[in-house]
């Protein structure tokens, strides 16, 4: 049985949308001078140790790099992982501006890595808001193996437009990775989110700006209501709600992350991942505390993240330090054992 990274990226500056930081100016100057930036900004908010100021620096000249180039790096630095679940962006129809490389051609570049023979599988990413959306998936069909929803780009998980995206999923035995973390920079701009929002099933979390009101889109609630119609797909909340959220839940408090665990529980086609999240020894006595709870530790899947996760730390030690804190029969289970349940292998 394969183990599987079920949450990476190979996004690089092409695939970036021009106003991703809001400043032209200071994006073009990350993108061409990312170490001395990072040295700039160690000045003005100090880092207290230098490996994380080295993490910094990795994670911004990552984007810089080509998708070969990352995905060899990230097999470098994988031991014991076989396989890899590359999740693509597309960030056009965000409201972030032109983006340099078309999505077409991002997966075309990802393609012919598979064709050449990398143990890679690929999530399509589904954004409903783009009129090529089904007529790409479908000309690509034999290439992917999944669907990729980043909801925080201004839909929800049930919006009817995706429908024949669901359709194709249970043709293909496809299985769907959606965001399910609060804010964050990858998040919808325009002037009409307010209307939008008017979608929702739900209440919603008020927000004073944009990047603050499409947390309601990435909410888990949508994705619980969605995998609730639509039983025959598997659908995964990435990233457990996010670091923070799973502090919350650990202090006792009302979070993301314990209504992803309950849905877990209570859904059988409803899995969660754990990209992105090991920041602190808090965060691996939660997963440790989860992978006891009987309902629940067969829908925790092992995802890095790579190489958003490099802000945490370098992507070798993130993983080893995980097989380490879990034990390795733990990390085969996550890794291999839960991912093909929730792939369909």
């Amino acid at each position: 049985m394969q183990v599987i990274d079920i949450h990476t990226h190979l996004i690089t500056v092409l695939n970036v949308c021009k106003h991703y930081l809001g400043i032209n100016f200071l994006q073009s100057l990350i993108n061409k001078h990312s170490l001395p930036f990072v040295l700039a900004l160690d000045n003005l908010i100090p880092f207290t140790k230098k490996d994380t100021l080295s993490r910094y620096a990795d994670m911004i000249r990552s984007e810089n790099k080509t998708a070969k180039q990352l995905l060899n790096k990230l097999i470098a630095e994988s031991q014991g992982v076989d396989e890899f679940c590359i999740l693509t962006i597309n960030m056009q129809n965000m409201g972030g501006g032109k983006v340099p490389q078309s999505f077409e051609d991002q997966l075309k570049d990802v393609i012919k890595l598979k064709l050449d023979g990398y143990p890679i599988r690929i999530f399509y990413h589904a954004d409903p808001n783009d009129h090529q959306c089904i007529s790409l998936l479908k000309k690509y069909e034999k290439f992917i193996d999944g669907i990729k929803l980043y909801c925080l780009m201004g839909y929800f998980p049930y919006d009817k437009r995706l429908d024949d995206v669901y359709a194709l999923c249970v043709k293909n035995n496809w299985s769907v990775i959606s965001h399910c973390a609060p804010e964050n920079p990858t998040h919808y701009r325009g002037r009409d989110i307010d209307k939008r929002l008017k979608e929702s099933r739900f209440g919603l979390i008020e927000g004073k700006n944009n990047r603050q009101k499409a947390a309601n889109f990435a909410h888990p609630i949508h994705l619980k209501e969605t995998a609730r119609l639509n039983t025959n797909i598997n659908f995964c909340a990435a990233h457990c709600g996010g670091y923070d959220e799973i502090m919350k839940f650990l202090d006792d408090k009302q979070s993301w992350t314990r209504l992803i665990l309950d849905s877990c529980n209570m859904l059988d086609n409803f899995y969660t991942d754990i990209s992105c999240t090991i920041a602190s020894q808090k965060a691996y006595d939660f997963f440790r505390k989860v992978l006891f709870m009987t309902n629940i530790s067969n829908k925790i899947l092992y995802g890095s993240d790579y190489w958003l996760n490099l802000g945490t730390n370098v992507h070798s030690a993130y993983v080893n330090d995980l097989k380490k804190e879990i034990g390795l029969q733990d990390f085969v289970k996550i890794a291999s054992q839960n991912t093909s349940n929730f792939m369909k292998l």
